[in-house]
């Protein structure tokens, strides 16, 4: 049950994060900050709204929105269908001007219910959901290199929505200000979809460097 807590918590309250900034001490260092955001439903609700004037209780027309702000109508309807659903089952009040209080009205009937048992599966949906807000809100950047792929060699890459071929088929996608970047990003080839950690990716072009130069 504290997983599931956790899991609901992670939802409905305030995300405390990390990130790397500029230190104004000096124009050369950083420093790691802690910065308080507003709970993931109520961030996924903004932006639904954030360029079409509307939210998920009473917005404007989804197909206006721009392609982000569709994504997160959509993340968001389905999150809300299912927690609205969740708190009738249970006999929760269902508050229709907050989707979190929704959620934590749920989670106090539902672990009240001795017949319950099933806390896993919830909390699996639940993670999911953070999971998916996060990439929603926070998506991954790209850094491309000139250097040809060291698995395959390619020095460029086809993509198959433009049927075109482009150089430079090696990026490094991350999130910015990621504290934790270099255990989180990936290095990724588009040619042949190898992927590594960046550490593996930066042995693996330093030893193919040593190859050529030997």
């Amino acid at each position: 049950m504290t997983d599931l807590l956790s899991a609901v918590h992670a939802l409905t309250r305030p995300v405390h994060r990390k990130i790397i900034q500029d230190n104004p001490d000096g124009p050369e260092t950083t420093r790691v900050v802690t910065i308080i955001d507003q709970p993931l439903l109520e961030q996924l609700d903004a932006a639904i709204g954030s360029n079409a004037g509307g939210s998920t209780h009473g917005g404007s027309d989804p197909r206006t929105r721009s392609v982000m702000n569709l994504g997160a109508y959509e993340t968001a309807k389905t999150i809300e269908d299912k927690v609205r659903g969740w708190a009738r089952m249970a006999g929760a009040e269902v508050d229709k001007g907050s989707l979190a209080k929704t959620l934590e009205h749920w989670h106090i009937k539902f672990i009240g219910n001795a017949l319950v048992v099933d806390h896993d599966g919830h909390t699996k949906i639940l993670r999911g959901w953070a999971a998916t807000i996060r990439a929603t809100l926070e998506p991954e950047k790209e850094l491309d290199f000139a250097e040809p792929c060291p698995a395959c060699g390619s020095d460029c890459w086809y993509n198959a929505a433009t049927e075109q071929s482009y150089p430079r088929p090696l990026v490094i996608r991350y999130k910015p200000g990621d504290i934790g970047i270099v255990q989180t990003a990936t290095g990724l080839c588009r040619a042949c979809h190898k992927t590594w950690g960046v550490r593996e990716l930066a042995y693996a072009l330093e030893a193919d460097e040593t190859e050529e130069t030997g």
